[in-house]
């Protein structure tokens, strides 16, 4: 096994959150950092997470509020506290996190919710076997600050056998340090029902190594100046207001719709 030489994991997912509450309920004056129970969808199965999320722009949420999210995640170690919501234990959470950036989907739309989370996870490879590689990277987790180590993520990746990777596979050997990103796809788990590892269906694997040259100063000003779009583009951020015919379109179709949830994944 290939020395763990520290990584990070991220997952980028349409998420429904629930149970809200505040992350360090003794904390009176740090009530704007929250969890919430997060379901991720797997296809054939599903996964929870305690994530934790600092509110530093006073988002208000429903009780239920489908989302986009970005976040560091790790496997829940078993020793972890104060995670849970009430009627939820431990042991029920398969990964726990903190969440970079998260975007409100709302319930009044057409996305569909069943997308599986993409993972782009960077570290030193432990195992290789046939069309599997094996990665287990620790990383920092706000919520596992009070344990002795880093929480892990045990991640199995596989190839699929598709026309893309046909003669080309990614030629990927033990103790290489590398980054690879792909679509979750399940869970291992052993006779106890403990965490072996996360399934990933590989999209691009990337190998790493040390910079050839050493990096160099950067000269002069740092400032960039705004530009504008040009005369063939519609939508332009600088715009007081970019496309409002557009949104108030949207709005009214969305006050008179309800959520769809197709029942077929589209990935």
């Amino acid at each position: 096994m290939a020395p763990n030489l520290g990584g990070s994991v991220t997952i980028s997912a349409i998420s429904v959150l629930e149970n809200r509450r505040n992350a360090e309920p003794s904390n009176k004056l740090n009530t704007l950092s929250l969890l919430f129970d997060a379901h991720l969808y797997l296809g054939d199965s599903q996964g929870l997470a305690s994530l934790r999320f600092f509110n530093a722009d006073n988002l208000t949420f429903e009780d239920v509020e489908p989302c986009f999210i970005i976040a560091n995640i790790a496997r829940t170690p078993s020793d972890v506290k104060g995670i849970a919501s009430t009627g939820v234990s431990t042991d029920d959470y398969d990964l726990v996190g903190d969440i970079i950036q998260l975007i409100p989907i709302g319930m009044d739309t057409n996305t569909n919710l069943r997308n599986r989370p993409f993972i782009t996870i960077s570290g030193s490879v432990d195992r290789v076997d046939d069309n599997t590689f094996s990665l287990s990277p620790e990383q920092y987790i706000a919520s596992c600050k009070d344990l002795s180590s880093k929480p892990s993520m045990p991640a199995k990746c596989w190839v699929p056998e598709t026309p893309r990777w046909k003669n080309r596979a990614p030629k990927v050997k033990a103790g290489t340090y590398i980054s690879v990103g792909g679509f979750m796809s399940g869970i291992e788990r052993d006779d106890k029902q403990c965490i072996t590892n996360f399934l990933i269906e590989v999209e691009k694997v990337t190998f790493l190594g040390r910079a050839p040259v050493a990096p160099r100063a950067v000269e002069g000003s740092l400032e960039t100046p705004i530009k504008q779009n040009g005369k063939g583009l519609k939508f332009d951020y600088n715009s007081p207001s970019p496309l409002p015919g557009k949104r108030r379109r949207l709005e009214a179709e969305s006050s008179s719709s309800s959520l769809s949830v197709v029942s077929e994944p589209s990935q």
